[in-house]
């Protein structure tokens, strides 16, 4: 867990009801790095993986960066409060990205689409947005549920393992200790994530932005959930072009939870590379 890594420390960022919870493995003078997990997740995601490998977080804070990981309202150990929005998160991410100080952005699944956004909002304090599997949200998901106000997005079993354990990377001998940290999350989380309402839907007209941020949009072609053919939509609206794990980076076999699949630490390695070139570019 984020907690049982030296030296780190925790911190509320932002005004009720846009307050968000922040892990930080501190390192002062260094390029700041901020964590955004998906739906269903919390911030342990990054700290570790399901076979017990040290995440992207420690591996970002060991290649120098003061690592900042957020859990979101509703989520982990952030207040529970179903009804929470997502620009209400956003207006939290505002608020942290002010606090910290320009920062590169790292996010997954629903933490694409947050992430995407927050951009768009303050682009002079993102150094760089690196999107995984990012929350295709240009059009409708149609194998996800929408989630009723009120009530708690819960993530059955069986949607989970067919959905996000299925690539051949999965770390399937330690399937439970995964589906043992899933959470319930707001249901406007859910429907913004899943398209079912539009407000992470890519801005026509911040797409300037995108011409001067360094965007990494990086697909898995084993992903069921944010399938490739699907997220071109997200890429085309932003017109970033898509990097593909396999075809582009020869690092086949994963599917949408490919930050704790096996060989998590490869893909880092190579986002660690992207963003030292896209701060040298950016001199």
């Amino acid at each position: 867990m984020t907690a049982e890594q030296p030296g780190a420390t925790e911190y509320l960022v932002g005004s009720w009801p846009g307050q968000l919870r922040v892990t930080r493995y501190p390192r002062e003078d260094a390029p700041r790095v901020v964590f955004l997990h998906g739906g269903s997740h919390t911030r342990a995601c990054w700290s570790s993986t399901p076979d017990r490998r040290a995440g992207w977080a420690p591996q970002f804070a060991a290649s120098g960066y003061d690592v900042h990981i957020v859990d979101y309202i509703d989520i982990g150990r952030s207040y529970p409060v179903l009804e929470r929005t997502a620009e209400e998160v956003l207006d939290g991410l505002a608020a942290l990205l002010r606090r910290i100080g320009p920062a590169a952005l790292v996010g997954h699944s629903l933490g694409g689409g947050l992430a995407i956004k927050a951009t768009e909002r303050v682009p002079d304090l993102v150094e760089a947005a690196v999107l995984l599997a990012p929350a295709s949200v240009e059009v409708r998901n149609p194998g996800v549920l929408p989630a009723r106000a009120g009530e708690a997005a819960i993530l059955p079993r069986e949607v989970a393992v067919e959905y996000l354990a299925n690539a051949p990377k999965f770390p399937k001998a330690d399937l439970e200790a995964w589906l043992a940290t899933l959470v319930s999350y707001s249901p406007h989380l859910r429907n913004a994530g899943s398209g079912a309402t539009p407000e992470l839907k890519v801005d026509p007209d911040r797409a300037a932005v995108w011409r001067t941020v360094p965007a990494l949009l990086l697909l898995a072609e084993e992903d069921r959930t944010v399938a490739p053919a699907t997220a071109a939509r997200t890429a085309q609206a932003m017109g970033v072009p898509p990097t593909l794990l396999g075809a582009d980076w020869n690092l086949p076999g994963h599917g949408h939870m490919f930050i704790v699949e096996r060989d998590s630490e490869a893909i880092a390695d190579r986002v660690l590379g992207w963003l030292a070139g896209a701060r040298q570019a950016r001199r």
